[in-house]
């Protein structure tokens, strides 16, 4: 719900970015599809630039939770309706699993309790 009262204004500030742009090639957009806004208001934003710019390639970096990490029961059902949109909306998807590259920070790294900011770090670099 809070997606549908922002997705007006987000996308007059992409169609405002798009504008300025010389030679717009297509869209990367990153978010999480666990929580309510990366699935909701993400899932919006697709739709809303498959719409707006059918033309233009849509490359998706979805971060999909984990059982194990994340006492929120609904993570799983956010996801699954998010995979949904994104065979409608995209051409490309990279998924990046949570509970992967924490073991990898784990086993890999060595490092003993990792952070969120330790996943995110090992994620930017993926992208």
């Amino acid at each position: 719900t809070i997606g549908k009262e922002n997705i007006d204004a987000t996308s007059e500030l992409i169609r405002k970015l798009t504008d300025n742009s010389e030679n717009v090639q297509g869209f990367i957009i990153n978010h999480a599809v666990g929580g309510g806004t990366g699935s909701g208001l993400g899932g919006l934003v697709l739709e809303r630039l498959s719409v707006d710019y059918r033309k233009k390639s849509k490359i998706g970096f979805e971060v999909y939770p984990s059982p194990n990490l994340s006492p929120v029961i609904v993570e799983a059902y956010n996801g699954l309706l998010a995979t949904h949109l994104l065979l409608d909306y995209t051409e490309v998807s990279l998924v990046l699993d949570n509970e992967a590259i924490y073991e990898i920070l784990q086993r890999d790294l060595k490092v003993k309790r990792p952070t969120y900011s330790n996943v995110n770090r090992v994620m930017a670099k993926a992208v």
